[in-house]
């Protein structure tokens, strides 16, 4: 299965930006949160996401895909840990400009 670099993923989720005529809620989860959020060097399948996606996110997204070739599978994640297991590691780690990146027990880093 093909791997997407942190380039990759940011040219995708500009070009569904771009698409999207209203602000859409999309909460970026696991190996594509960790390249995206902290500029880790490993690549991604995917991108899973924390709930649902939109309708008009999925719609952009397919139009992305035809126009850039970048096949990015997004879909929800289908197993998340409790919310009981998340705990902040260290300050560095706390909410940043609206966005929670907290470290789960077991390594996971939330976007």
């Amino acid at each position: 299965m093909r791997r997407y670099s942190r380039a990759e993923l940011v040219a995708f989720l500009r070009g569904i930006d771009v698409l999207l005529d209203q602000p859409a809620d999309l909460r970026i989860i696991g190996g594509a949160a960790a390249a995206l959020r902290y500029g880790a060097d490993q690549v991604t399948k995917d991108i899973d996401t924390w709930s649902d996606i939109p309708p008009a996110v999925l719609w952009a997204a397919e139009r992305v895909r035809v126009a850039t070739g970048l096949a990015i599978p997004m879909e929800r994640a289908s197993v998340l840990m409790r919310r009981t297991t998340m705990r902040t590691v260290s300050a560095k780690h706390r909410c940043v400009s609206g966005s929670c990146a907290l470290s789960c027990l077991n390594g996971t880093i939330w976007c």
